[in-house]
């Protein structure tokens, strides 16, 4: 629907967007940041639905709230995507769909579950949300006006929650930046270690060679 609504307004004749369709938009967008804050509210009540493993579904509700997570950042975060530049365009009826009341949901969320819990739940969570493919460091940094946002053009505003500050406390800005720090090493803590695990496993295939074929190389080498 987003992309049908961007494709009508940059045609030239831009006044014949569709407002139904808008206003459907707008009521989709709407709905989907309450159910974001429903989940929130859960997460903060019940996290043990999440993170208590001895439960017998735990850990596969996490893996598809790890992807919920990232499905949205992905989408929302991306400089020029779909959702940003029809953001941009400022369309009249599609004034509640903005970066904004999504992003701040989706924060809520992961700072509940990477910084509020205890070590073992914080420690789950980030091994969780970094397993997922679509996992993407750039779309948390985001979050703080860093990465790809600030190095982009300087003609254009972009998202942070630091310009927030009516809306959001010292405090819950230095929760997200150790969010972002945590996320940070745990990613390259993930990384090095897969680095590891690689060259392991590949030293220990040609470890497992034949004798004749390692003599074999051995000779030719020399």
């Amino acid at each position: 629907m987003i992309q049908e609504i961007q494709q009508a307004a940059e045609r030239p004749e831009r006044n014949f967007v569709d407002t139904r369709q808008l206003k459907v938009c707008a009521t989709c967008f709407d709905l989907s940041v309450s159910l974001l804050r429903v989940l929130e509210m859960t997460i903060t009540l019940v996290p043990e639905i999440f993170l208590d493993w001895t439960r017998p579904s735990a850990e596969l509700l996490l893996r598809r709230l790890a992807q919920l997570l990232n499905q949205v950042l992905n989408r929302v975060t991306a400089e020029r995507n779909l959702f940003d530049r029809v953001v941009n365009l400022r369309l009249p009826g599609l004034e509640s769909v903005d970066h904004y009341p999504i992003l701040v949901a989706v924060t809520g969320i992961l700072v509940r579950i990477l910084v509020d819990s205890d070590k073992q739940g914080n420690s789950r969570a980030a091994t969780v949300l970094l397993s997922d493919p679509c996992f993407q460091l750039r779309s948390i940094q985001y979050l703080l006006g860093e990465g790809d946002a600030g190095a982009a053009s300087a003609d254009r505003k972009h998202f942070s929650l630091h310009a927030y500050t009516d809306y959001i406390s010292t405090e819950e800005e230095q929760k997200v930046e150790q969010m972002l720090t945590f996320l940070t090493e745990e990613s390259k803590q993930a990384a090095a270690s897969t680095a590891v695990s690689t060259a392991s496993h590949t030293g220990s295939a040609n470890h497992n060679q034949p004798l004749h074929r390692t003599m074999t190389r051995v000779k030719i080498c020399h």
